[in-house]
């Protein structure tokens, strides 16, 4: 039996709400309900979001999981006998796109060490956006979100930006300490490691520590 807190067999099944009734004129239309799998702590403006909410015309949004906490997010996927996607137990803590805008920098580091044809797609698609760009620059990790010592690059000319704030500058970037200006000499380059930040590689807590997988596997 799951021992968190947070999860219990049936949790989704017991919790869902009561929608409220449909005025007359929608009596005979069929409600929707989208389910979404955001959690309360994954953001400040999650943290706010009600269980279940009203988007217009008989549509609801349901957050099953709004409470839970990681631990029961994983508990969850044992008890089931669900695998997580692999991509977790490589480094990777967002997982809807390859990568993400707002992705640590540990997270960029082991995708280039993992897949680096993934860097050299973004390459590409920087030079070929670079080319209809009014400022002849384009990166991938734009603005305040550039990955790179300098901060923003709002204020930079072209030639700056493709010097420092490129996706190659960003995955050098992404291999240095903390402050962006030396090597970090301790980072782990076995491409085939098991790397979590959800602790999935403790003790085999996993459970499928199958790490050596091709990115087409991940769902």
């Amino acid at each position: 039996m799951p021992a968190s807190r947070n999860f219990a067999p049936g949790t989704i099944l017991a919790t869902l709400p009561s929608l409220p009734a449909a005025p007359a004129n929608r009596a005979s239309r069929p409600a929707g309900m989208s389910w979404q799998g955001v959690r309360a702590d994954e953001s400040i403006n999650r943290r706010y979001l009600p269980e279940c909410d009203e988007v217009g015309g008989g549509l609801f949004n349901y957050r099953p999981i709004l409470k839970w906490d990681i631990p029961a997010v994983f508990e969850a996927h044992r008890y089931m006998g669900i695998k997580p996607n692999p991509l977790y137990s490589q480094g990777m803590g967002r997982v809807g796109c390859m990568p993400c805008i707002n992705c640590r920098k540990d997270e960029l580091r082991e995708i280039a060490l993992r897949f680096p044809e993934v860097i050299d797609r973004i390459d590409r698609w920087e030079r070929i956006t670079q080319q209809a760009s009014k400022r002849g620059a384009a990166t991938f990790f734009a603005g305040s979100n550039t990955k790179h010592p300098k901060g923003s690059i709002a204020n930079m000319s072209a030639v700056e930006v493709m010097e420092i704030a490129s996706i190659r500058q960003a995955v050098e970037w992404s291999k240095t300490a903390r402050g962006g200006i030396q090597y970090d000499l301790m980072i782990a380059t076995d491409a085939t490691a098991c790397s979590s930040a959800y602790g999935l590689c403790d003790s085999g807590a996993d459970g499928f520590n199958d790490t050596n997988v091709q990115l087409g596997e991940a769902a």
